[in-house]
């Protein structure tokens, strides 16, 4: 929080608004139980693609067990400058179902604000920061 804080000064109200839903549901993250083995690097480069279709997901150096909802974060995020993702994405079955069911809205919110803080923080390419933590928390 405070290298988005000194990275991005003009954000300093939405960045102190992420971080204090954050904190106000640690025990509400921390009691999710469905955790399970995720990748946490899916991206265009760590997907091997054969007769058009996903033949190898690669490179787990990564991986860690968590919640699941916090891969389809990562993938949000790291693609959300590619022209339509965000609305070919939102309209998925998957996304669908995370919107409709109250707590994976509310655990895919405060990983997307924790990621929005993260890369307001690190500014990586490719990446736009503050649309990232407008998207966050927008949801």
């Amino acid at each position: 929080a405070l290298g988005a804080l000194k990275n991005h000064p003009g954000q300093w109200s939405k960045i102190v608004r992420g971080i204090k839903e954050i904190i106000s549901n640690i025990s509400f993250i921390t009691g999710q139980k469905d955790m399970e083995l995720i990748h946490r690097d899916i991206g265009y480069s760590n997907i091997i693609i054969g007769d058009d279709n996903i033949k190898y997901i690669i490179d787990f150096e990564l991986s860690s067990f968590m919640h699941p909802v916090w891969e389809i974060v990562q993938v949000m995020v790291g693609c959300q400058d590619k022209e339509g993702f965000d609305t070919a994405f939102m309209q998925t079955e998957t996304m669908q179902e995370i919107m409709q069911d109250k707590n994976l809205r509310k655990l895919y919110r405060l990983f997307s604000i924790y990621c929005g803080i993260h890369v307001l923080s690190t500014n990586p390419s490719g990446i736009n920061p503050k649309k990232c933590i407008n998207y966050a928390l927008n949801i």
